[in-house]
C-alpha cells in the first residue's frame, strides 16, 4: 500500500522540488544550444548504478526515444509521454527495492537505521540527492527531501519504508531525469556561460555516459571549469578514467547501428541454418573491442578504426572467419569496422546482403550526404525470396540504374554498397554469388573522392580513411552526440574549427573530443 502510493507521491514531490513561481520557462531555456532533454535509457542505467554502488540492480528497460540520425538522445525526438513517466516511476520502485535488499557502500548504517535512524536517513538522502542532481542542494531542497523522509518515518515507523520512499522521490525528480540548464542570463552577450554544475553534467554524460564523479563536481564548485583551458584539463583527466569506455563505446554502438542487432534478430533459416540470435553479443563485442583497442592504443585515429586488421576471436567470430580462436589478424579481404560481422549483419536483408543499406549508411554517417527519400511509387518491399531467384545480388540491385526515377540516388548509394558484395547477410566472405564470381567494384560519387573507383571493401575503407570529407563528417557526428541536436547554420564557425583540428591531428579521436568539449558552443547556451 505504502509503496504503491509512493508513485504519485514521489512524482508530486519531485515537481515541487523545482523551486520558483514559474519553473516552466526556465526549464525550456529558449534558444539553448542543447534544448531540454531527459536521460537516455543507457544514461539512466549507468547513473543509477553509480548511485547505488555495489548493488546488483535489475535490468531496467525505459522506452526508447526515436532516433534522429544515429542517436537516441536527441532533444527534438523526446517527449515526457505517459508511457515514459510510468516506466520511470516503476523503475524507481524496482531500483530502490534492490538497493534496500543489498545495503552496501551507499548505506552507511544498518538497514534498520541503526541507533539513530533519523541521522542516517538524513545523511543518505542528502548525499544521494546531491550526486543524482549533479550539484549542491539548495536549502529549500534540503528541507523538502529531509522533511519528506521524516514524515514517512513518523507515519510508517519503518526506516526502510521511509528511506525507500525518499529515494524514489529523488529518482523521479526532474533534476535527476533531465539535463537542466537554467542559469540566469547575465545580459553580457549573446551566449550564457553554463554554471559549473551544468557544464560538469554535459562533460560527464558526453565523455562517460553517466554522472560526474566527485573530482568533476569539485571542479564545478571551485570554478575550475570556468575557462576553456580548465575544461580541457578536466577532459584529459576524464579520458584516462575507465568510465571513458562507456562514452566511446556508446557513441560507436549508436553510430554503427549495432543496436539493430538484438535477441530477436533473425536470418532466413534455409539460407543460414546455423544462425542463432545468441551470436549477437559476440558480433557486438568484437566491434566494441576493436573500437576500444584503437581509442586506447598508440594510434587512436579514424583511419585506424577503418583499417585495423586485428581481432580477438571467440568461438562465434572464429567460425565466421574460419580462423582459430584467440587474438590474431583478420582474414584477407577484411580490415576495420566496416568489414566486421556486426555492421555487415546489421546492414543486410534476411537472405541477401543489402548494398542499399550499406551504401546509404556510408552516405549518411561517413559522408554527411544522406540520400533523399525514394520517389512515390518506388518498390520498397521486394521480398528477399523473389530477389534470390533472379541473377546475382548485384545484378538484381543494378536494376535501380535502369529506372531514371531511381538512378540519381542509387548510383551514389549502390556505388558504395557494392563494395561489400563479398559479405553475406551474416558477414561471411564468399567468392561466388551462385555460380558467378562476386563483383565488388564500385565508385564513390560524393565529397572529395567523387569519381574515385575501388574494388572491394578494403580498398573502399582505405579511401574513406584518407578522405577529408569523411573526417569532417565524423566530427559532425560527435558534435550531434555531444549536444543532443543536429547542427544549424549558427554552428558553422565552431564546426569549421572542430573539423580543422581533427584534420590537423591526423584524425586523432581523443583530440577531437577535447576540442569539442572546450569549444564555446559546448560551454555555453544561447541567450534568449
Amino acid at each position: 500500500m505504502m509503496l504503491s502510493l509512493s508513485l504519485s507521491l514521489s512524482l508530486s514531490l519531485s515537481l515541487m522540488s523545482c523551486s520558483g513561481p514559474d519553473p516552466g520557462p526556465r526549464w525550456l531555456a529558449p534558444g539553448a544550444p542543447s534544448p531540454l532533454r531527459h536521460l537516455s535509457p543507457s544514461q539512466y542505467s549507468n547513473a543509477v548504478q553509480d548511485l547505488f554502488e555495489g548493488v546488483q540492480l535489475p535490468s531496467i528497460q525505459l522506452p526508447d526515444d526515436p532516433k534522429v540520425g544515429a542517436f537516441d538522445h536527441m532533444a527534438s525526438a523526446q517527449s515526457p509521454n505517459p508511457l515514459w513517466i510510468e516506466a520511470v516511476q516503476a523503475a524507481a520502485v524496482r531500483i530502490t527495492d534492490a538497493a534496500m535488499e543489498q545495503p552496501g557502500p551507499w548505506l552507511p548504517c544498518p538497514d534498520d537505521g541503526g541507533p539513530d535512524p533519523r541521522a542516517c536517513g538524513h545523511a543518505v538522502v542528502r548525499d544521494l540527492a546531491r550526486r543524482a542532481f549533479r550539484r549542491p542542494l539548495t536549502p529549500e531542497e534540503i528541507a523538502l527531501y529531509l522533511g519528506f523522509f521524516e514524515d514517512q518515518l513518523a507515519g510508517s515507523g519503518s526506516f526502510r519504508v521511509a528511506l525507500q520512499l525518499a529515494l524514489q522521490a529523488i529518482l523521479n525528480a526532474p533534476e535527476f531525469l533531465y539535463l537542466l540548464e537554467i542559469t540566469p542570463d547575465p545580459g553580457s552577450g549573446p551566449r550564457i556561460p553554463l554554471a559549473g554544475h551544468e557544464l560538469a553534467a554535459r562533460l560527464s554524460f558526453t565523455l562517460w555516459n553517466t554522472l560526474p564523479d566527485e573530482r568533476l563536481l569539485t571542479a564545478a564548485i571551485t570554478g575550475a571549469l570556468d575557462t576553456a583551458d580548465g575544461v580541457e584539463a578536466e577532459a584529459w583527466r576524464m579520458l584516462e578514467d575507465p568510465r571513458i569506455t562507456q562514452g566511446v563505446l556508446r557513441f560507436h554502438h549508436l553510430w554503427l547501428d549495432l543496436g539493430d542487432l538484438d535477441e530477436s534478430f533473425s536470418r532466413n533459416p534455409v539460407r543460414y541454418p546455423s544462425w542463432d540470435p545468441s551470436w549477437v553479443p559476440s558480433l557486438q563485442d568484437e566491434t566494441a573491442a576493436l573500437v576500444w583497442r584503437v581509442f586506447d592504443g598508440p594510434k587512436p585515429t579514424l583511419s585506424s578504426l577503418l583499417l585495423d586488421p586485428q581481432t580477438d576471436a571467440d568461438r562465434v567470430i572464429a567460425e565466421l572467419y574460419g580462423v582459430a580462436e584467440g587474438p590474431g589478424p583478420v582474414p584477407s579481404g577484411r580490415a576495420g569496422i566496416l568489414t566486421r560481422p556486426a555492421w555487415l549483419t546489421a546492414k543486410a536483408n534476411l537472405i541477401n546482403p543489402s548494398p542499399v543499406q550499406r551504401g546509404a549508411w556510408i552516405l549518411e554517417r561517413m559522408l554527411c550526404a544522406p540520400p533523399a527519400p525514394p520517389p512515390a511509387g518506388a518498390a520498397l518491399n521486394i521480398s528477399d525470396l523473389q530477389l534470390a531467384t533472379q541473377g546475382t545480388n548485384r545484378e538484381r540491385y543494378s536494376q535501380h540504374a535502369a529506372d531514371p526515377a531511381c538512378a540519381g540516388c542509387h548510383d551514389a548509394i549502390d556505388g558504395l554498397g557494392f563494395g561489400f558484395e563479398h559479405f553475406d547477410s551474416v558477414g561471411i566472405w564468399n567468392e561466388l554469388d551462385g555460380d558467378s564470381p562476386v563483383d565488388a567494384s564500385g565508385v564513390i560519387w560524393v565529397g572529395d573522392l567523387a569519381g574515385t573507383p575501388f574494388d572491394g571493401a578494403v580498398e573502399l575503407s582505405e579511401l574513406l580513411a584518407g578522405s577529408e570529407t569523411v573526417h569532417r563528417c565524423v566530427a559532425r557526428q560527435w558534435f550531434r552526440y555531444a549536444h543532443g541536436r543536429v547542427e544549424t547554420e549558427a554552428d558553422a564557425v565552431i564546426l569549421a574549427q572542430l573539423e580543422a583540428r581533427f584534420l590537423e591531428t591526423g584524425g586523432e579521436l581523443p583530440e577531437l573530443l577535447v576540442e569539442l568539449v572546450r569549444s564555446e558552443t559546448f560551454r555555453t547556451r544561447r541567450a534568449p
